[in-house]
């Protein structure tokens, strides 16, 4: 009896359940990372469809860290009205909240921060932040930041997200090929009696 079309089956099942593809990992800090074909993966979490609009500021950094991208460098100009867009997709489950925190070199005139994720809007003034619920709780996040400076000088600018997790339901294709395999099983054993 040959159990070659039984581990056929079980490898199959396996690799159907496995891993999907993931854009390259992001960097500790990717400079030249505002562009909509930009895309990077942070543990969980993916980034990507970059863009600035309105005034758009010189030496620009973008930052990864858990859960969190940063955009730094504004400190070279002044920023009458500029939007930074781009959209966090999570594979672990759903991300169920937000958070907008920024800093700032000057407090002539205070900076301005608003912040839409899906439906959630917070509002920054000065060095500060802002927090809340992204509710219905989703699994890709269309971020968009609305900085207005005046005359002062926005340093960083930071979104973090958290990520509830969800319980991993096995895909029916993959069951059922994985049922078939323990059939195959069952039925040689019975042959063998």
């Amino acid at each position: 009896m040959s159990y070659k079309p039984l581990l056929l089956g079980v490898v199959t099942a396996l690799a159907m359940a496995g891993g999907e593809a993931h854009a390259m990992p992001c960097a500790n800090t990717t400079t030249g990372a505002i562009s909509a074909a930009f895309t990077c993966t942070d543990g969980d979490l993916t980034f990507g469809d970059f863009s600035i609009t309105g005034m758009v500021p010189t030496n620009t950094s973008v930052s990864f860290t858990p859960d969190s991208v940063m955009f730094r460098g504004f400190t070279t100009v002044s920023i009458a009205s500029s939007a930074f867009d781009y959209t966090v997709t999570t594979s672990a489950g759903a991300i169920d909240g937000g958070t907008v925190a920024q800093t700032i070199t000057s407090i002539i005139a205070p900076v301005n921060t608003s912040t839409l994720m899906n439906g959630l809007t917070l509002h920054v003034t000065g060095n500060a932040s802002d927090s809340g619920p992204i509710s219905p709780a989703a699994t890709s996040v269309m971020v968009t930041n609305t900085a207005a400076t005046g005359t002062s000088r926005l340093s960083t600018l930071t979104n973090t997200f958290s990520i509830a997790p969800s319980v991993s339901v096995p895909e029916p294709m993959s069951l059922s090929i994985f049922g078939l395999g323990l059939a195959g099983l069952a039925l040689a054993r019975r042959r063998r009696s």
